[in-house]
C-alpha cells in the first residue's frame, strides 16, 4: 500500500484544518485515500483564505508519497481500491450499511476513539460518495440517511429513559455528554459534504438543508428534548434556568463545540 507523510509547517492556520477534519493526533504516514482527502480539504482552506485575507497566512501543506502514483503535492492515486474514484449512486446504500452506518453508532455509543484505519476508511469512503457527482445525487442521498438515522437514534434514547423521575436527569445529561461528543466527531468525517454540498444548498436558498451537525442536534431537540422536558422540569422543581438556555441555545443553527458542553441540565461529567 503507498503511504504519504503530511507535514503542516508548524503554521497555526495550518494545525487548526487538521483538528478541524479530525485529524488523528501524532500520525503522519498516511494511506494514499485519505491524503486525498486532506488534500481536498486544504484546497478548499486555501480557497477561503483567498477570499478571507485575514487568515491568508496558511503555509503549504507539504504531502510526500513513498509509493508510485502519487505527487509531492495535492496527491492523486492512479488507480486501485484507495483511488479517489466516484461510487456509483447504486452503491450508496451498501456503503452506509455496511460503513457508515455501523461506525457512526459506535461513534455514538462507545467511549473509545476511532482507530486510525477506521477513520481512514470512512474519511475516503464519504470523499468517494460525495466527489465526482455534477448532480450532487450522491450527496442528497447520503444526506437523508444520516438524517433518518440521527431520527431513529435519538428515538431510541427517548424510548429508553427510565420511569423513575428522580433518575432522569442524571440519565439526560449522560446521554446528552456522549451524543454532543459523538455528533462533533462525525460532523468532522463529513466536512467535505457540508462544505461542497450543504454550503451550496443553502447558498442557493434551501435553508432545510443542514450542516451534519444541526441534523444531530435537531433530531436531538425533537427527539430528546422536547419530551422529556416536561420531567425534567419536575425533578429540577424551582432550579428550572438551565433548561431556558438550552431551549434559546437550541434555537441557533451556529453552536460551537464549546457551546455544547454547556448544555447539560447539571453540571458536566468531568
Amino acid at each position: 500500500m503507498d503511504t504519504t507523510t503530511v507535514s503542516c509547517v508548524g503554521d497555526k492556520a495550518c494545525h487548526a484544518l487538521l483538528v478541524r477534519v479530525h485529524w488523528p493526533r501524532g500520525v503522519k504516514q498516511v494511506d494514499a485515500a485519505l491524503a486525498a482527502v486532506l488534500a481536498e480539504a486544504y484546497a478548499a482552506e486555501r480557497k477561503g483564505a483567498e477570499q478571507h485575507p485575514l487568515s491568508s497566512n496558511l503555509l503549504p501543506l507539504t504531502v510526500q508519497s513513498s509509493g508510485p502514483g502519487m505527487t509531492d503535492r495535492n496527491p492523486e492515486p492512479s488507480g486501485g481500491t484507495l483511488a479517489r474514484t466516484p461510487c456509483p449512486r447504486a452503491d450508496i446504500p451498501q456503503i452506509w450499511k455496511t460503513q457508515l452506518e455501523p461506525e457512526m453508532t459506535h461513534i455514538l455509543r462507545d467511549d473509545k476513539p476511532l482507530t486510525y484505519e477506521s477513520h481512514a476508511a470512512l474519511s475516503a469512503a464519504i470523499f468517494n460518495c460525495t466527489k465526482g457527482d455534477p448532480q450532487m445525487h450522491n450527496s442528497k442521498e447520503l444526506h437523508s440517511l444520516v438524517s433518518a438515522f440521527y431520527a431513529a437514534y435519538t428515538a431510541e434514547i427517548c424510548a429508553d429513559s427510565p420511569d423513575d423521575d428522580t433518575l432522569i436527569v442524571d440519565y439526560y445529561d449522560a446521554q446528552w455528554d456522549r451524543f454532543s461528543r459523538g455528533a462533533v466527531i462525525v460532523d468532522h468525517l463529513f466536512d467535505i459534504m457540508n462544505r461542497h454540498w450543504v454550503d451550496r444548498e443553502r447558498q442557493e436558498g434551501r435553508k432545510d438543508v443542514q450542516t451534519i451537525r444541526n441534523v444531530a442536534l435537531t433530531q436531538w431537540k425533537t427527539n430528546v428534548f422536547a419530551p422529556i422536558s416536561p420531567r425534567l422540569e419536575k425533578a429540577l422543581g424551582s432550579e428550572i434556568t438551565q433548561l431556558g438556555e438550552i431551549r434559546t441555545k437550541f434555537a441557533s443553527e451556529n453552536l460551537t463545540t464549546a457551546d455544547l458542553r454547556t448544555m447539560h441540565v447539571r453540571t458536566a461529567p468531568v
